[in-house]
């Protein structure tokens, strides 16, 4: 009998040792959450950090997450920790891995809030970037909005979500990586993107730039067969939309020397943009290109390059490039009418004519930079040698 009471005293002090291990963990968990509801952030934080060292369970680790995400969320406790929103989310995966079922019934608020943090704090990012027309901005949204990615995807496992990852994030992780010029990024996540798009049409809202950085990206990589594919896809996914895609599509065909179709795209951007007037520049450009230093057979003539050029020299913001590319234009029919026709008087006029915007140049009546005029003084000097040369014939 003294025993068997001897064996219950060890069994009840067994039970009593546990009962008050189980009050103290109560106890410790009641105490840091009264510290957090006083927001105490530095005491509240060392509770937490100590309960998670002598115990690693997952209720102490759901603990420090939630603790980790008031931290976050308070800009008068910024500074106590490094990263408390991904802090407070890696405890929340090692509280799941602990304890699913637990941590399935006790964290999804808490998961969900950590998202829409992450969410909100790569948005500013990206806000502030495009405003400021800043790389590193975007290359810091791009680190947060995939954060925010890896949230969703414990959101997905968890069965909390259905979807893997939200087409807004995606838009805007492909955009953030785009304008970060983070090229690896933007070719997996614009990827994604189309594949998205394939299913679910109305992801294509609003994501043009997707396709045009992805026509910019093969293009400049010449690589023609990805190219047309992305196009038949951009126009595919944006019926209503083709103009968006025709600056990319103009440079893949001025890099083909395609100048019948380039010329052709030209004319459709115009009549779209009438009073933009660097498209017009542009198009001028490349007739230029297409005329000298032989002519590509494109249908253009240097009289019809005149024509586009005059009016750009009277607005603002073409009238130094408008004018120089004019000038070049008449100082190479100088040569040409005389090498072929040997109208001198033809020549001469044209390398006045060329003189003429020169010198407007020279004396900065549409505000040329230096590198302009400097070029204006260059060819005023072969023009002079030119016209020189024909006084002696």
């Amino acid at each position: 009998m003294k025993r068997f009471i001897a064996y219950k005293k060890s069994i009840l002090a067994g039970i009593g040792f546990l009962f008050f291990g189980v009050v103290c963990k109560a106890q410790d968990s009641a105490a840091v959450m009264a510290l957090l509801t006083q927001k105490d952030y530095a005491r509240t934080k060392a509770a937490a950090d100590k309960l998670v060292t002598e115990n690693e369970v997952a209720e102490n680790y759901l603990l420090k997450a939630v603790v980790y995400d008031s931290i976050a969320k308070s800009p008068a406790a910024g500074s106590l920790v490094a990263d408390a929103r991904w802090q407070s989310f890696s405890a929340l995966q090692k509280a799941a891995l602990l304890k699913n079922e637990y941590v399935f019934k006790k964290g999804q608020e808490l998961a969900r809030d950590l998202y829409n943090g992450f969410i909100t704090e790569a948005l500013v990012n990206f806000n502030m970037a495009a405003e400021r027309n800043e790389k590193a901005g975007f290359e810091t949204a791009l680190v947060v909005f995939k954060k925010a990615e890896k949230v969703n995807a414990f959101l997905y496992n968890m069965k909390w979500d259905s979807v893997l990852v939200h087409p807004l994030l995606l838009s805007f992780l492909a955009k953030s990586a785009v304008y970060a010029e983070n090229d690896e990024d933007a070719l997996f996540y614009c990827n994604k993107i189309i594949d998205e798009i394939k299913v679910n049409k109305s992801v294509a809202f609003g994501n043009e730039i997707i396709y045009q950085w992805l026509l910019y990206y093969y293009c400049n990589r010449k690589d023609g067969a990805a190219f047309t594919k992305y196009l038949e896809f951009a126009k595919a996914a944006y019926p209503a939309n083709p103009l968006a895609f025709l600056p990319t599509e103009i440079d893949w065909m001025r890099q083909q020397k395609q100048y019948d179709t380039l010329f052709a795209r030209y004319e459709q951007l115009i009549a779209a943009s009438p009073t933009y007037s660097k498209y017009q520049l542009a198009y001028g450009s490349d007739i230029f290109n297409s005329l000298w230093p032989k002519p590509a057979g494109a249908g253009k003539t240097a009289e019809q390059l005149v024509t586009l050029l005059k009016p750009l020299t009277d607005k603002k913001e073409t009238a130094t490039a408008a004018s120089l590319l004019l000038a070049k234009a008449y100082s190479n029919m100088a040569r040409q009418v005389l090498v072929e026709q040997k109208k001198k008087s033809q020549s001469k006029t044209y390398l006045l004519l060329s003189n003429n915007y020169l010198q407007k140049i020279i004396n900065n009546q549409n505000n040329a930079n230096a590198a302009e005029r400097k070029e204006a003084k260059q060819l005023i000097a072969v023009n002079a040698k030119a016209l020189s040369g024909l006084k002696g014939k």
